[in-house]
């Protein structure tokens, strides 16, 4: 046999199995080449395109309709969205397929917050507080979210209570020295709340609104002139601070 007629019988040999073992080839995997809705989703809220993937979550919640990850991710787009009830629900949700998971209990303590569901926000909290105990999970937040519970609850002592063990959780976050001064504050103990708004400003010095409640601290607590340096200082920054300039006014 010539090499040349070798090459045209190997030819003719592949054109026949094509033709006639084609059909039998094994389909491409389609989960291989085309996402979940379920992927979809959790792709657009990864990327922070939050109202895509709340388009996407009908889609995916037909797909697995118990998936807890959705109902984790729509409790976390209604929290974006402020939608205080969805968020409740969504968390709710999520937490009958995982019923001691604190970050939803976390989740569903905010939105009943919210909603001004004092009481029932500080139960849920104080469960998600228990789950959260030894995984580290958001502790400090769910600390001084209980304490800003219980401020509104009247209840100072123990919204002092949460706020100090936020701060000993974590004593380098800005805005748990800045709950605890603002506890301290709503308790009417000034003075206690002036060292907890200076650290707080020491860790974050761009925090919104804390030396505002310095300077009323400071005013409340009888230093009038440190009232007024805190004051003026705001007003170098922002002259037209509407608040500022009255409190300071209130001083001359």
């Amino acid at each position: 046999m010539t090499r040349r007629s070798g090459l045209l019988r190997i030819l003719f040999v592949a054109v026949f199995l094509l033709l006639n073992f084609a059909g039998e080839l094994p389909a491409a995997d389609e989960s291989i080449v085309r996402k979940s809705a379920v992927q979809i989703m959790r792709d657009y809220f990864t990327e922070q395109k939050y109202d895509e993937a709340l388009a996407a979550s009908a889609a995916a919640l037909e797909e697995q309709p118990d998936s807890y990850l959705i109902h984790n991710m729509l409790a976390y787009i209604h929290w974006q969205r402020a939608e205080w009830d969805k968020m409740l629900a969504s968390a709710e949700k999520a937490l009958k397929i995982k019923d001691k998971d604190a970050e939803m209990l976390l989740l569903a303590g905010r939105a009943r917050y919210m909603k001004k569901e004092y009481a029932s926000a500080a139960e849920t909290l104080e469960n998600a507080f228990i789950a959260g105990e030894g995984t580290n999970i958001r502790n400090p937040e769910i600390c001084f979210d209980l304490a800003a519970a219980y401020v509104q609850l009247n209840q100072y002592e123990k919204a002092i209570e949460w706020a100090q063990k936020a701060v000993s959780l974590d004593p380098g976050f800005a805005t748990a020295h800045y709950v605890l001064g603002r506890t301290y504050f709503e308790a009417g103990k000034f003075a206690e709340s002036v060292p907890n708004f200076l650290k707080s400003l020491e860790l974050k010095e761009s925090l919104t609104g804390v030396r505002e409640y310095l300077g009323l601290a400071y005013a409340k607590s009888g230093d009038r002139e440190k009232a007024r340096q805190t004051f003026q200082e705001i007003l170098k920054n922002d002259p037209d601070n509407k608040t500022a300039k009255e409190n300071l006014a209130a001083l001359q």
